[in-house]
Parts: C-alpha cells; structure tokens; sequence
C-alpha cells in the first residue's frame, strides 16, 4: 500500500482551517491528492450504490450527484480493498 500512497497523495502535508457554524475554527494538516497521471473516476461508485443512497439532479446545467456518505465510504471501501486504483485512471 505505500507504493500507492506515495503514486496518489503528496508527501508533504498542507493545514486546511475550517470554521464552523459558531464561528470556532478547526485546523487540521492532511496530506493532499498529486493525481499527476491519474483522472479520478469516483462516478465508479455507482455502480456500487443503491437507488436510496445516490440521487442525481442537475445545478444549472451541472449534473450533480448526492451520495450517501455512510454508503460511500463502506461500499467504497471494500471496493478499493479488492482494488486500489478502482476510483482512478491513468493518462
């Protein structure tokens, strides 16, 4: 697996500052994406969701998903243990 960490993720890690609804901020240092390669490709999800845990409408002209989040990570999770590239392409 730190074959694929290290194709997917930056090494270094950036601070990423969210304020809540009471106005608190929350700071975290997470690792980013370096997709250089690679196109995501999370509409492979669903194919793994059930008509209750995606909707699809449209913002505009944008086509626009709302997934269930719970079913996304468990579904996708097991999806990617079989196969860690699953959610991407190379380019």
């Amino acid at each position: 697996m730190k074959d694929l960490r290290s194709l997917l993720f930056n090494s270094e890690q950036t601070m990423f500052i969210i304020e809540d609804d009471y106005g608190i901020r929350h700071e975290a240092w997470h690792r980013t994406h370096d997709f250089k390669g690679f196109r995501q490709r999370y509409d492979r999800l669903l194919d793994h969701l059930s008509g209750s845990e995606v909707r699809y409408g449209k913002i505009m002209e944008a086509d626009c998903f709302v997934m269930d989040a719970n079913a996304v990570r468990s579904k996708g999770s097991a999806v990617l243990r079989e196969d860690p590239f699953a959610f991407v392409e190379r380019i």
